[in-house]
């Protein structure tokens, strides 16, 4: 006799034997703890998902007052037969999936909202499976990326039309009213549509369902989005201004030398890029952070932040690699920028996944 329940945390269906009714035990696909029932929970219904009981993973303390034998590795593919090694994921041969990794551990001292993966972050490994998804996926990547894009150009040209025609034939534009709606209303805009854009590409990479319509729910995540963009303008703009004040002094000591004004302003555009790439690098993965754990506040740029922690330099090389396949799509007739950009977009999304330990839909077929 089999008792079959669900996992509270993420439903899947589990079975074991009857002499488990009561034991403490562990989720096969999230790690979550659950306890066996005394009775069935669930109907059974066909499920090609569901566990057999030698799958079924007992805590210490329940195998410790089992009888029964702990289960043995496999040591052999059910698909097709192959050979694999105990503890391997996935058959080599035919790809089948044999276990589903549990969720991964909290950074020790973080964030209560962050997790943090064992998994490395490689520049090159991210472009080549960001590469497969983008073309197992290719109409909705293609959608969700340029969307936004087309939409809030629109807007920013139908607004300038607006106050442009706001001044009428004698008189001059009345630039109030173009300024605040390209200046303030357009940004927020392309605030929203990003949030939109990036629930799209984490559902993506994760093999979830996908539809243009993700890109208008990121509605409830706009305050903490702009917040969280308004105060790293406002990081930008102090340090930007801080490191002013010397190259000023400069200027006014080599005011008539004109060989050593040029050498300031380009050593001052130059500290002024490289703070622009130190926020960029530090709190690249905020609005994937906001989406995916819901942190309340502005909170999500301090998780971010000790995301990268560690992965900074690699976040650079990642940064580098999306330019040169950005480049090669300018190089290709300007025609290959259409697939660059998006595959570009789905590297950050892969590096997210990598960085807090989730599984991406790559590393299951």
């Amino acid at each position: 006799m089999t008792i079959e329940f669900h996992c509270q945390q993420c439903d899947r269906l589990l079975r074991t034997s009857a002499d488990k009714a009561g034991a403490a035990a562990k989720c096969p696909q999230c790690g979550a703890p659950v306890t066996v029932p005394r009775q069935s929970t669930a109907v059974f219904e066909a499920d090609p998902f569901h566990h057999d009981e030698e799958d079924f993973e007992e805590t210490p303390a329940a195998a410790a007052t089992s009888t029964v034998e702990p289960p043995k590795p496999r040591t052999s593919c059910p698909m097709c037969g192959e050979n694999v090694e105990p503890g391997a994921a996935k058959c080599r041969a035919c790809g089948e999936v044999l276990e589903r990794r549990a969720s991964p551990p909290r950074v020790s001292g973080a964030s209560p909202f962050i997790t943090k993966g064992t998994r490395p972050l490689e520049p090159g490994r991210v472009l080549g499976r960001a590469w497969k998804i983008f073309w197992s996926q290719f109409g909705i990547a293609m959608a969700v990326v340029w969307l936004p894009e087309i939409i809030a150009g629109f807007a920013a040209g139908v607004f300038v039309g607006i106050g442009e025609a706001a001044g009428g034939r004698n008189r001059p534009a009345i630039p109030g009213l173009s300024v605040f709606m390209v200046s303030i209303v357009v940004p927020v805009l392309r605030w929203f549509l990003g949030i939109g854009r990036c629930i799209a590409l984490l559902k993506m990479v994760r093999g979830e369902p996908v539809d243009v319509g993700d890109l208008f729910g990121g509605g409830r995540f706009l305050l903490r989005k702009s917040l969280a963009e308004i105060i790293k303008g406002i990081l930008n703009t102090l340090t930007i201004m801080g490191l002013m004040v010397p190259f000023v002094m400069a200027l006014m000591a080599f005011q008539r030398n004109q060989d050593a004004i040029v050498l300031v302003l380009v050593a001052a555009v130059g500290f002024t890029l490289l703070v622009l790439l130190m926020v960029m690098l530090r709190y690249w993965p905020t609005t994937y952070v906001l989406i995916d754990q819901d942190p309340p506040g502005t909170s999500c740029l301090r998780i971010a932040s000790e995301l990268t922690q560690g992965h900074r330099l690699t976040s650079f090389g990642l940064a580098i690699l999306a330019g040169v396949v950005a480049m090669g799509g300018y190089l290709a007739l300007c025609i290959g920028i259409l697939f660059a950009v998006p595959i570009g977009h789905l590297m950050f999304a892969v590096a997210y996944c990598d960085l807090t330990g989730q599984p991406t839909v790559d590393e299951f077929h």
